[in-house]
């Protein structure tokens, strides 16, 4: 059991559960009323928004923004076609509360409704060069410390205390990606629990079976955001923040995976993606896919990767061809090189014995 203060409540959390409700504090509203905040001199980081029928957690959300304790940030968002009042809320919001630090990406000849993955990709094409990136979704409520967490971990992560440090157009050209745990809750904010622990040292091959980034909690560098940007869009079925965890792993960047929870994550049943509390939900939702949608993904990543731009690492180009050659045919040769290629690279795996024994079966069938 341990505890996270957010303003002026405890959550006393342990790893199955949380015993109160988060509250937003009334005195940092986002509503129109609210004092405009200062543009920051010099953004550091550009935090990224798609709207789409989200009126109703916006308040919430934008609140959080305006509490957080790095405040050189600048608010980039897009709608994506709503049928709702979100971006009247958002337009408010910019006019008031967040005067001076929001910009409204509009797409031209009338394109509204691009889907996640594309709305990402457009509002990413808009980041300054210098800037980071934050991936921010409309329903959850960052906790104070959020972005002042993330950029704290890629400036050590690009100028380590090692003796020497590191060479400075290494560090302004080297790719960092930062992710984190999320505290569940229901749609009125209650929190249910944690996130999956997510493993210490991430790697390329270790992204090929799992994602790991939950995009609510992605923040790129600015390195990360042009390696992302040249690199749009993903496979159809992959969404951008895999995308740009496979890509900036892929290259030899950074991939940092924070065990503090960085934010609260709703869940509710109209989320795009969500996440599942305990193994048993997430291994019964993951037999009930089945293996079928899961390779298609698979192979997908693996031919767009080595299809791409992006100067993956050697030994990652000739992991990807394997893999290729692997998975050509069902025969019982087929099956065998399969196995061979399991064997060959065994960093290959995912977060947990069980999903690791699914995956397995899943590479070996699927």
């Amino acid at each position: 059991m341990y505890s996270i203060r957010i303003g002026e409540t405890r959550l006393l959390l342990s790893e199955r559960t949380a015993t109160r409700p988060y509250r937003p504090q009334a005195r940092q509203p986002a509503t129109p009323s609210a004092p405009a905040a200062r543009r920051p001199a010099s953004p550091e980081v550009c935090i990224l928004l798609s709207t789409y029928n989200g009126a109703i957690y916006l308040d919430s959300l934008l609140s959080s923004l305006l509490a957080q304790s790095n405040t050189r940030w600048m608010l980039y968002w897009r709608d994506d076609g709503s049928d709702d009042h979100s971006p009247t809320l958002m337009r408010a919001f910019a006019a008031r509360a967040g005067a001076g630090r929001c910009i409204e990406i509009t797409m031209p000849h009338g394109r509204c409704h691009l889907g996640i993955g594309r709305s990402y990709a457009a509002l990413l094409d808009h980041v300054p060069p210098g800037c980071a990136a934050a991936f921010c979704d409309q329903d959850d409520v960052w906790l104070p410390d959020k972005l002042e967490r993330a950029m704290a971990a890629m400036t050590a992560a690009r100028h380590p205390k090692a003796p020497g440090g590191t060479d400075p157009a290494q560090a302004a050209t080297h790719p960092v990606l930062y992710c984190s745990r999320q505290i569940l809750t229901d749609g009125h904010l209650t929190p249910r629990g944690l996130s999956c622990d997510l493993p210490q040292a991430p790697s390329f091959l270790m992204a090929l079976t799992q994602n790991i980034a939950t995009g609510c909690t992605v923040v790129l560098s600015a390195p990360a955001v042009a390696l992302v940007r040249a690199n749009m869009p993903p496979p159809a079925a992959t969404l951008h923040d895999w995308w740009a965890y496979l890509l900036v792993s892929g290259v030899g960047g950074t991939v940092i995976a924070d065990n503090t929870p960085t934010l609260l994550y709703r869940q509710h049943t109209h989320n795009a993606v969500g996440a599942r509390v305990g193994f048993l939900p997430r291994a019964i939702a993951a037999l009930h896919r089945g293996p079928g949608q899961f390779m298609s993904i698979f192979r997908a990543n693996i031919e767009a990767l080595l299809g791409r731009h992006a100067e993956l690492r050697p030994q990652h180009v000739m992991a990807l061809l394997l893999l290729r050659e692997a998975l050509a045919g069902t025969s019982t040769r087929a099956r065998w090189r399969r196995l061979n290629a399991l064997w060959r690279l065994r960093a290959m795996r995912r977060n947990g014995l069980g999903e690791q024994a699914v995956f397995h079966l899943w590479f070996l069938l699927g």
